[in-house]
């Protein structure tokens, strides 16, 4: 019996030993495991070459294929050949934990798995820390340890607490709502409220869902232009966003954005941030309030609209019968077009980003003229009644009876007044007489 508890002691404190030199190298086989294995391959009773080619061969297959870390609605993909894996310290390790001293000879061989021993890598960690939401070093340590275990490539990171911060609001956007809008308080309560996690991609079309059909086409691209500046302001990443191409009364040009309900065309950005953004949309006094909220930064954004030229409308005239002679009616009054540059400055790019350039065609200013010819001028009554006065007072002058004085006067304008001719050719002067024509001849 003294003999048999001083064993057991003895093999106790030989486990003690190898787990205060092996913490991190070592973990036994849990109580249902029969087999010892490296990185999840099983070695039993083979010899250390054998070992060594079945483990290599295992992790060239492992690292044929990359590591894919997620977390928050952001992905990364890691090169597994990387990893510089130690196998020969691996088994060096397993050799001597499973090799039985000259007196436990009748004691079978002990049954031990052992994670694969690699070395730090630093290009996994920068890799990991980019992503400004993530855990660094417990994420890190997760993917070393699907490496030593040649487990799953798939590894979820520890997301960093997104709700600890004290929100403010770090964009604004308020615009008149157009007259010709329907359905625009659906798409509103869609949106409201509406939380966008970092890293993750944000589709208004998707979002929207069935409600993009209780709206007109006017609602939905005025409501897409606001979140597009929304979008601009919290310097998000735009993957996606069409121009309307034409000038709409709200925003400034380069800044409106169109959407279908195919989706074919759609707005869709990425939140950059290291915080959860928080959209809130609301109505009020007929004007459409556009709002996001995040935690207090030192961020500068600014978003700058560039007239890069101006292109005249032309003058069209169409021609209508329908019209009266000489009129003409302004159908359309034209505007003149633009090509426009949209620039974002940020803490991030003091020097401007690009973010579109957009043109409008201009508007041409279109007339409706009558097609019918005006008719010549005629004679004016003055032109007539002047002929008349002149003529008239030309005969007024005239002296037919030879006395050396005007037979008659008469007033301009009116109806000359002829002295009576005798009824009675025996009143006549003596020698006159009518000739043919009925005219007075006198000698």
């Amino acid at each position: 019996m003294r003999v048999s508890l001083k064993m057991c002691l003895f093999s106790s404190l030989l486990v003690l030993i190898a787990c205060t030199l092996y913490p991190n190298n070592l973990s036994y086989a849990n109580s249902e495991s029969r087999h010892s294995t490296i990185g999840g391959v099983v070695v039993d009773d083979l010899k250390a070459d054998s070992i060594r080619e079945k483990v290599q061969e295992a992790v060239n297959n492992w690292t044929s294929e990359s590591i894919i870390v997620s977390g928050a609605g952001t992905t990364i993909s890691l090169n597994a050949e990387a990893i510089q894996f130690d196998i020969d310290g691996t088994i060096a390790t397993y050799e001597q934990m499973t090799k039985k001293s000259w007196f436990s000879f009748w004691k079978p061989k002990p049954v031990v798995q052992l994670p694969l021993q690699i070395t730090e890598n630093e290009v996994f960690k920068t890799e990991i820390k980019k992503v400004k939401f993530w855990e660094t070093d417990s994420t890190y340590n997760q993917v070393l340890i699907q490496a030593t275990n040649l487990a799953s490539h798939e590894v979820e990171a520890e997301v960093k607490n997104l709700n600890a911060y004290e929100n403010v609001r770090i964009a604004l956007e308020i615009q008149p709502i157009p007259e010709t809008t329907a359905g625009l308080t659906t798409l509103v309560q869609a949106l409201n409220e509406q939380i966008i996690n970092p890293g993750t991609p944000f589709s208004l079309m998707e979002k929207l869902g069935d409600k993009k059909g209780d709206a007109n086409n006017e609602a939905l691209n005025f409501i897409a232009s606001m979140l597009y500046s929304i979008a601009l302001k919290t310097n998000s990443e735009i993957y996606e966003r069409a121009s309307q191409n034409s000038i709409p009364s709200y925003l400034e040009p380069g800044i409106e954005a169109t959407v279908t309900r195919d989706g074919s065309k759609d707005l869709k950005f990425l939140n950059t941030t290291d915080y959860v953004l928080q959209l809130k949309f609301t109505i009020e006094a007929g004007n459409l309030k556009a709002e996001a909220y995040g935690p207090a930064n030192n961020q500068s954004v600014g978003v700058q609209v560039t007239r890069d030229y101006e292109i005249s409308p032309r003058v069209i005239t169409r021609y209508s019968k329908d019209l009266p002679a000489g009129q003409e009616h302004l159908i359309e009054e034209g505007q003149v077009g633009l090509r426009v540059s949209v620039v974002r400055y940020s803490t991030d790019e003091p020097e401007g980003e690009l973010i579109s350039k957009d043109y409008y065609a201009p508007a041409h200013r279109v007339i409706l003229k009558s097609s019918k010819q005006p008719d010549a001028t005629p004679k004016t009554s003055n032109n007539l009644v002047q002929s008349h006065d002149q003529s008239l007072r030309q005969k007024s002058k005239l002296d037919l009876n030879g006395d050396g004085l005007a037979d008659f006067e008469n007033e301009v304008g009116k109806q000359p007044k002829f002295p009576p001719l005798p009824q009675d050719e025996k009143d006549l002067p003596e020698g006159s007489y009518y000739d043919k024509g009925g005219n007075l001849v006198t000698p």
